[in-house]
């Protein structure tokens, strides 16, 4: 029997088809009291020491306990900041939840863009002030406007199919400045695996490192899709953010720390973009005396554009787990294993 730990709440549903899954002796210790964005517990050393598999957000903060651990599921799509903690991990096999939060996260940036070109902050307090006001402004469209994708993974692919679907024009940045065919979705999802299949045909004009500022030069929205390295730290700044028109919206679902916050503050109030929409930020809580909170241009959201919150989350992840359990039972390639050299790099100080 392989023997799995599960640190991650569940709804009754998903527990139940872990444990009727042969071959496995399920563990489950996760309870309503702690939710995977909690930090680090401690787990009772007699569970731990026996787990050849664990499902979860944080590793235990006693993992030296898990002397049988062979393979970890994170939750999460980033790992940096497991990394910095745990180094010594880099020697496990270990998955991310790659392609779990994608269609959310693509919902947010197109939510964004109509919200930012609307201008619907302004519409809702207007309405909470009883004014009536019929702006120019409010009547806006995204239709035949640009959007410029900054990272072409599974965010970006999905942004990019909904928006072409929304007559929308797209241009795409990648390391190379092709499109990969590598990516791997989520099993058993048709949507996605129609969205991989014509990855390279959704955009207009695909650009490569080294071609940033024509890239930009041409935009009315820029989505960050790109992971924080120690490559993508504070990669825009000045130069990225002039180089954009005017009219131009910056939207960041990734990290906040890819943007510089001085530079993106600037940027904003000297009205070199139009706008922003930040579900990611540059400290966590963003303090109350911050100034993004008061500028009338930028829309903030907690953290929430994709997240263990969303109702499909349960099920996602149990099927990924499931089919990674099924590929390491029979010694098959792991679906989004990380490389330990990735899982090094990745350590952000």
């Amino acid at each position: 029997m392989l023997r799995v730990l599960v640190d991650v709440p569940l709804n009754s549903q998903e527990r139940e088809r872990l444990k009727q899954t042969a071959g496995l002796a399920v563990t489950f210790i996760a309870e309503t009291s702690h939710k995977p964005g909690d930090q680090p517990r401690r787990i009772d050393r007699a569970i731990l020491e026996q787990q050849e598999v664990l499902l979860s957000k944080w590793p235990p903060d006693n993992l030296a306990d898990a002397r049988e651990l062979k393979f970890m599921q994170l939750v999460t799509v980033g790992f940096e900041h497991l990394a910095h903690r745990y180094p010594e991990l880099a020697h496990l096999r270990i998955c991310n939840a790659r392609g779990i939060f994608d269609t959310a996260i693509a919902e947010w940036n197109i939510a964004m863009m109509i919200n930012l070109i609307r201008n619907v902050p302004q519409i809702i307090s207007f309405q909470k002030n009883h004014h009536y006001q019929r702006l120019e402004t409010f009547q806006q469209e995204i239709r035949n406007r640009r959007v410029g994708i900054w990272g072409y993974g599974g965010i970006g692919r999905t942004t990019a199919y909904y928006a072409k679907f929304m007559g929308m024009k797209i241009s795409v940045l990648t390391r190379s400045g092709k499109i990969s065919n590598g990516y791997t979705y989520l099993p058993d999802d048709p949507i996605q695996k129609s969205i991989q299949a014509q990855a390279d045909q959704i955009p207009d004009r695909i650009y490569g490192i080294g071609q940033e500022l024509e890239f930009l030069r041409e935009l009315d929205f820029l989505i960050l899709c790109l992971p924080r390295t120690k490559q993508s730290n504070g990669r825009i700044g000045e130069k990225e953010l002039q180089a954009l028109p005017k009219h131009a919206y910056l939207l960041n679902p990734a990290r906040g720390l890819i943007v510089q916050e001085a530079a993106l503050l600037k940027a904003l109030e000297e009205k070199w973009i139009a706008g922003a929409a930040l579900d990611t930020h540059f400290q966590y809580p963003l303090p109350p005396q911050h100034p993004l909170w008061e500028m009338p241009n930028v829309i903030l959201t907690p953290h929430i554009s994709g997240g263990d919150g969303n109702d499909r989350f349960p099920e996602r992840i149990t099927n990924l787990f499931l089919e990674n359990i099924r590929r390491y039972q029979n010694n098959e390639t792991l679906l989004h294993l990380i490389q330990p050299e990735e899982w090094l790099e990745s350590r952000l100080e």
